[in-house]
């Protein structure tokens, strides 16, 4: 097999490994982890809202260790060794974590996804409190989040607090059920 070839699919693989590993590991257990703990403990949440909110990393663990061993099939000798593999792996780590630190666009749809996820099982102490959290979360199409981080005229001095439009809440969305 051609060494150049093989570099380029492992370099690929890897990255590809590293996006799959930054978005549905890394991010569920630093980013919602830690929130859904501290919900919990406050009785925000139920209990099982934990582990159902760990399934998914688990799963894509597992699914990941599956696609090494047949990757390891193939390419054995290769990707133990393979530079080239880390590489790709880690340019794609540094590149999301970067993006999700410096990019306020980046984090709102992670945020978003972790509310629509935690909604159908927050108690009634949870809805209360949480709520101030969905106001800070525009309710729109990914595709418009960039021009509508825009904040709204508030009558308030250059330094106050900015207010985001919301169209939707949970309540919202329970009574309209």
């Amino acid at each position: 097999m051609d060494t150049a070839f093989l570099q380029v699919v492992l370099l690929f693989s890897g990255f590809f490994f590293g996006l799959v590993l930054f978005l549905f590991v890394l991010v569920p257990f630093f980013y919602g982890l830690p929130r859904l703990l501290s919900w919990t403990a406050r009785r925000y949440l139920e209990w099982r809202t934990l582990f159902l909110y760990l399934l998914t990393p688990s799963l894509c663990i597992l699914g990941l260790l599956a696609v090494a061993h047949i990757l390891g099939l193939f390419f054995g000798l290769y990707i133990g060794r393979s530079y080239t593999f880390s590489a790709g792996l880690w340019v794609a780590i540094v590149l999301k974590a970067a993006r999700l630190v410096f990019s306020e666009t980046a984090r709102l749809p992670i945020r978003r996804q972790l509310l629509n996820f935690v909604t159908p099982y927050l108690t009634a102490k949870g809805e209360l409190s949480l709520r101030g959290l969905w106001a800070q979360v525009p309710q729109i199409p990914s595709s418009d989040l960039r021009s509508s981080l825009k904040p709204t005229s508030s009558g308030g001095t250059a330094g106050s607090t900015k207010e985001f439009d919301v169209s939707e809440t949970p309540a919202s969305r329970q009574a309209q059920l």
